[in-house]
Formats: C-alpha cells, sequence, structure tokens
C-alpha cells in the first residue's frame, strides 16, 4: 500500500493507481481532476477538497479509517468503513462495506450494504436503496439486511394489491424502524392505502398492518410505516410487504386462533373471526413439527357464515395418538379456489391415548383438492411402508411441469401443495394437469383443471 507522503497540498490532477491502495497524510486540496484508475484511498485524518468545477472520474473507492473525508463528493462508487462516527459520507453510494460498527452521519443512498459481522446505526438519517424502491430511517440499528422487491401483485381471497411486493430480511435492535415503501404513481391506489405483510413462502394469509397510512404524494409515492421491530420472523424467515387501496379487505378478518388442550388428550380448536366474504370454509390441519408440508387434515370441512358480523367457531381433535407437541394449522377455502392459510398454533399434550399410531394399510395418491383449483392444490397421499417417493406435475400433452416431491418417506400420511408455477418458477396457464405419483412398484394419476 502506497503513502502519499509527499503530496502537495493543492494538486491539479491526482490519479489513484495503486493496486493495494493510496494512503493520504496530508489534506489535498483537487483543483482540476480526482481519476480513480485501481486500488483505494484510504484518507485516515484528512481531507480532500474540490476546488472551482474539480471533477471526479472512474470508480471512486474509498476507505475511510478516521476523521477524514472528501468534501463535497456527491456520489462514490464503493466505501470501506473502519471508523466508528465517520464525519461525512457521500449521499450517493454504490456498495457499502462496513469494517466496524458504525454511525451514520448523513443520510445516504445506496445499492448494497455489506455488513460482515457489524451493524449500521441510523443515528435518525435515511438509508434508501433506490433499486429495491425501500428506505429506512430512526434512531435504531440494523444488520444484515436482505432486500427484494417484484413487480407482482398479490391476490388474497377476493382482494389485490398493487403490482409491487418487497421482501425484507435482517435484524433491528436499539428502537423501532421506519421503513418508505415507495411506489410509481402511475400504478398508486388512491389515497388513504393499506399496508400488508406476511412470511416469505409461506400460505398464511395477508395480515393487515396497522389501519391505514396516506402516502405523500409524488412520483414516486411513498408510503411510510413507523414502529417496525422486524424485517422478519422468529425463525429468521424473510417477510413479504405489499400496498392496497383503502376499500381492498381481507375476505377473512381472524382475530384469534388458539389451540387448547382438554381432557382425555383432546385439543380444542377455536378461532374468532370479524367479518368474511367469499368463504367456502375451514379446514384443520396437525403436523408434529412446523413444516406443515408434513401435516394432514384432521377436520371435515366447516362451513363459513360470510357475515360482517363476528364469529366463533371451534373443533375438538379427539384422536390424538400419543403424547407429544402437536402443530395445528387453519386452512381458508374460498369459493374462488384460492386457499390460504394460518397458523400454527401449538398444543403440548401430554396425556393421550398412548398408543402408538398404526402406519396407513395401503399405498394410495388420494383425491387432490380443491378441483377446480386457484393457484394452490392439496396433494395427499399415504405410504405403507418406506419407498422412494416422486411427485410430479405434467400438462395434456405429457410434458413435465414441475417435480413436486423426489426422496425417501417413511410410513405415515403426508400433505404436500402445488402453487401452480412451473420448474422455472412461472405460474401456468389455464388447463387440465396430471398429478403422477411413484412409490416403490405403486403408481397413480388424479387429473386436476386450474381455473384462473
Amino acid at each position: 500500500m502506497n503513502t502519499g507522503s509527499a503530496l502537495p497540498s493543492s494538486v491539479n490532477r491526482l490519479t489513484v493507481d495503486a493496486g493495494a491502495g493510496l494512503v493520504l497524510t496530508n489534506d489535498v486540496t483537487i483543483t482540476t481532476e480526482l481519476i480513480f484508475a485501481s486500488g483505494w484511498l484510504v484518507l485516515g485524518n484528512n481531507d480532500i477538497v474540490f476546488g472551482n468545477g474539480a471533477t471526479v472520474n472512474g470508480a471512486a473507492w474509498l476507505y475511510y479509517n478516521g476523521t477524514g473525508h472528501v468534501v463535497d463528493l456527491d456520489e462514490a462508487d464503493t466505501i470501506e468503513i473502519e471508523y466508528q462516527t465517520p464525519h461525512e459520507l457521500p449521499p450517493y453510494v454504490n456498495n457499502v462495506i462496513l469494517r466496524d460498527n458504525v454511525v451514520l452521519p448523513n443520510d445516504i443512498i445506496v445499492e448494497t450494504v455489506d455488513y460482515v459481522e457489524y451493524y449500521l446505526n441510523l443515528n435518525g438519517y435515511k438509508v434508501t436503496c433506490d433499486i429495491k424502491s425501500i428506505a429506512f430511517s430512526g434512531n435504531v440499528k440494523i444488520s444484515a439486511t436482505d432486500l427484494d422487491m417484484e413487480e407482482v401483485s398479490q391476490s388474497y381471497g377476493s382482494g389485490t394489491s398493487i403490482e409491487m411486493t418487497w421482501t425484507t430480511g435482517g435484524y433491528v435492535t436499539d428502537g423501532t424502524l421506519t421503513i418508505d415503501f415507495r411506489y410509481p404513481e402511475a400504478i398508486s391506489p388512491g389515497s388513504p392505502v393499506k399496508v400488508w405483510r406476511r412470511i416469505e413462502g409461506s400460505s398464511d394469509a395477508w395480515q393487515q398492518v396497522g389501519t391505514t397510512y396516506v402516502p405523500i404524494e409524488g412520483d414516486p409515492m411513498v408510503v411510510v410505516v413507523s414502529g417496525v421491530t422486524s424485517l422478519m420472523d422468529d425463525d429468521e424467515v424473510r417477510y413479504q410487504w405489499t400496498i392496497s387501496g383503502e376499500s381492498e379487505t381481507l375476505p377473512i378478518e381472524l382475530s384469534s386462533f388458539s389451540a387448547t388442550v382438554i381432557n382425555n388428550g383432546k385439543v380444542r380448536l377455536d378461532w374468532i373471526t370479524l367479518s368474511e366474504t367469499g368463504v367456502n370454509g375451514y379446514y384443520l390441519l396437525r403436523g408434529r413439527n412446523a413444516n406443515m408440508s408434513n401435516a394432514f387434515v384432521v377436520s371435515p370441512l366447516i362451513l363459513a357464515t360470510n357475515t360482517s358480523s363476528q364469529t366463533v367457531y371451534a373443533f375438538e381433535d379427539r384422536e390424538i395418538p400419543e403424547s407429544g407437541t402437536y402443530y395445528y394449522w387453519l386452512q381458508h377455502e374460498f369459493m374462488n379456489g384460492a386457499i390460504t392459510y394460518h397458523g400454527p398454533t401449538i398444543a403440548e399434550v401430554t396425556d393421550g391415548s398412548g398408543n402408538i399410531p398404526l402406519p396407513p394399510t395401503v399405498t394410495a395418491l388420494n383425491k387432490p383438492y380443491p378441483n377446480p383449483f386457484n393457484p394452490t392444490l392439496n396433494i395427499s397421499y399415504s405410504i405403507a411402508s418406506p419407498a422412494l417417493v416422486k411427485l410430479d406435475i405434467y400438462n395434456s400433452r405429457g410434458q413435465l411441469v414441475n417435480s413436486i416431491f423426489d426422496g425417501q418417506k417413511q410410513a405415515g400420511n403426508y400433505i404436500t401443495r402445488w402453487n401452480g408455477k412451473d420448474l422455472a418458477g412461472n405460474s401456468v396457464s389455464t388447463g387440465t394437469y396430471f398429478v403422477r405419483m411413484s412409490a416403490g412398484k405403486y403408481e397413480s394419476t388424479q387429473k386436476v383443471v386450474l381455473i384462473k
């Protein structure tokens, strides 16, 4: 690493072409041009000052390891920060790399932040990720943020969001976070709006965040959500967020879903809805772990009332096979074929029947449901003895659409789901499809219809 010990205090043109980097040892004023050819510029406690009309060319790469900064620099390609309280950072930076815990000195707009193992104390300032259309602010520390944004809408029963979905992960500590969600004025659903959130990759129903929000007018429109304490759930699975107009409502407003162990090892499931629209009914699913794909239906269809007033539901699971921990999900089935889930809620059963559940006597692919479906199809099957199981989806021309499962299964009852997408992750079109299962010498096919 080269040291700029001989640099004069004023330089007409300075070229950083030092490979391992150029270390400043004194303040330098650039009168014409600062050129980055290769390597970084290590500031230490020294400042770079630009004279009138001086410019920066090349990918500016700055290393902040002291009080030094670049005065009036508007943009940098990469900055690495190894000083907890930098004096000033460029307002536009492509890549920020933390080499220590850092207190933010001003608002910045970034493409990426590499936290390594450190945190960024926002210190009341704002970090904006333009390419993800999201910003964070507050007197709070954030770390390991993991952001995505897709220009896709979300459907929840009869409701539809704008064509933008954000995904967030990371840690929020020592305070609450404020999130700005930004979207083009052209897709604005009006004002006020609602904000929705759910766990990424889950089939849980979208949950409304707060009440309604009045966007900040402009292009982009900005919805400000404050008081955020987490960007992901307790299992460190990211959250998804989206926005809809005020008139969009959840077809089910669920206020509670709980499991209570009662006498003789039975479990009573209670749930309360505040309103329902276009809901066919409910199923209860039970599993032995938090993976819903291993759960199976334990109730008949419990018909919905579809009223705008509070409704109380209950179901008793009377066939608990043995003591242990059980996970329950509430499946919502809509009249248009859509399916969403809520849960799990957990029951600790200590006085079950004690009988070890008998494995299924036959290997079978059951009838998938609902059929027709849109967009989620439930595929239940039973395995009589350990076998290599393969579940595939084919179209009416016999072409493979998606492979749902390919692996070993022990004897038991199983349920898995197809989300209506192909191997590339694209939603398939309306039509007839075939679910094909093989397990050892057993093979079976069930016909299903997707209607959008």
